[in-house]
């Protein structure tokens, strides 16, 4: 079972648009397919399963998802649509199931670096692709979301210029840049890690401005920041590593300048040109607000933000593009308050374990990015691969407790 979670794992990053065959209206993904046969395996071999549950660490986080299924129930008074609360609950499952299989399929730091090394190739195999699809031009499969425009449309010109990959959406990707970059940490072992982590680093800010997300171009170089941050120990040698990689960032400045300059422009930061994609967004954070007071606080139900707010304001597009208001008018504040502890939680964990072992400083690298990163992409509920950063978080958290018997 741990090596088919590994495969889970990896099958996270294949996203939404790896579409094997349809059923009906019901579209089966290789992530969902693989998905299903894990939770079949799972059932039949629970019994088989070492692992405590009842361990003090496994309570105190059920607690946490057990009160989020409490409200959501309560979210379904509220909805205007039942079938995208059926859709949201569903994602809300396999991402909670997601969590919780890292738990329970982890026994010892074996078990959890195969799970952090199945996550790394997905997202190398990310950047090889999305790499292939910028220089070439050509999308490895068909269902992209500028799809939807006319091919001589100029929001299909601009857009099809990014890659997708697996993932739909080029923000998708900058998201994954994002939260992925410090694990390139996980490299650093010995003197020669660090090479690879500049290296590992030079791709993902490769791949975030190819993105031409705005957003990925920003907080990737948050992320590099706070990676050497918190990845590193002593003074000399933080300082050292920051000259490295200043010289680094100068080399790969004079190497593709026109490249740079090209995508910071066409992604907005240098011109006024994408001012209307900055005004809206604002709109529709504003008016997401609105909804919230008009549902009194109480939730519509996951994946409903863009249904929301088509019956409150009559849009065609509202993606929220805002991780943290779209949780409060899809969850109400009930689940808003039992996320956000949730998440300090993860990482008040991290920061008191990040010197612990290798795989703690990417980690929390991660889950602090979460909090800017998810503002990037049109919904982060769908993103899967970005739920399983809590899963390795309470895992360490497990066998800390398992070593030394002490909660955090």
């Amino acid at each position: 079972m741990k090596n088919f979670l590994c495969l889970l794992i990896f099958s996270t990053f294949l996203g939404s648009s790896f579409e094997l065959f349809k059923i009906g209206p019901v579209t089966f993904t290789a992530f969902r397919i693989i998905f299903i046969l894990f939770v079949i395996f799972h059932i039949l071999l629970i019994g088989k399963n070492t692992n405590n549950r009842n361990s003090p660490v496994a309570k105190k986080y059920i607690n946490y998802l057990a009160i989020i299924l409490f409200f959501n129930l309560f979210t379904l008074i509220q909805t205007p649509s039942f079938l995208d609360w059926i859709n949201g609950c569903i994602f809300y499952a396999i991402n909670i199931l997601l969590i919780s299989f890292v738990y329970i399929y982890t026994d010892n730091k074996k078990d959890l670096s195969k799970y952090i090394i199945s996550f790394i190739l997905g997202i190398f195999m990310t950047i090889v692709i999305s790499i292939y699809e910028y220089k070439t031009g050509n999308h490895i499969i068909s269902a992209n979301y500028f799809s939807i425009y006319s091919t001589s449309s100029w929001e299909y010109q601009v857009l099809s210029l990014a890659p997708t990959g697996f993932l739909y959406n080029p923000n998708n990707i900058g998201t994954l840049m994002i939260l992925g970059l410090g694990f390139g940490l996980y490299f650093i072992k010995n003197n020669k890690g660090w090479l690879l982590f500049a290296v590992w680093s030079a791709l993902c800010v490769y791949v975030s401005f190819a993105t031409g997300s705005r957003g990925a171009i920003i907080l990737i170089f948050i992320s590099i920041i706070i990676s050497v941050l918190l990845g590193v120990k002593g003074a000399l040698r933080k300082n050292f590593l920051l000259f490295f990689l200043l010289i680094l960032g100068s080399f790969l400045f004079v190497k593709f300048n026109g490249f740079i300059f090209e995508q910071l422009d066409r992604s907005g930061l240098l011109t006024s040109k994408n001012d209307f994609s900055s005004d809206s967004r604002w709109q529709l954070i504003r008016l997401a607000m609105k909804a919230c007071v008009e549902t009194i606080f109480l939730g519509t139900g996951p994946m409903t933000a863009e249904a929301v707010l088509i019956k409150y304001f009559n849009l065609s597009m509202a993606s929220v593009h805002n991780f943290w208001i779209e949780l409060l008018l899809t969850g109400g504040i009930g689940i808003f308050i039992c996320f956000v502890a949730f998440y300090f939680r993860c990482i008040k964990v991290q920061w008191k374990l990040r010197f612990n072992d290798t795989a703690n400083s990417p980690i929390l690298v991660a889950l602090i990015m979460f909090a800017a990163a998810v503002f990037i992409p049109p919904t982060v509920v769908s993103l899967n691969f970005v739920w399983l950063i809590f899963g390795f978080s309470i895992a360490t958290e497990k066998l800390y407790y398992n070593e030394t018997g002490i909660i955090l």
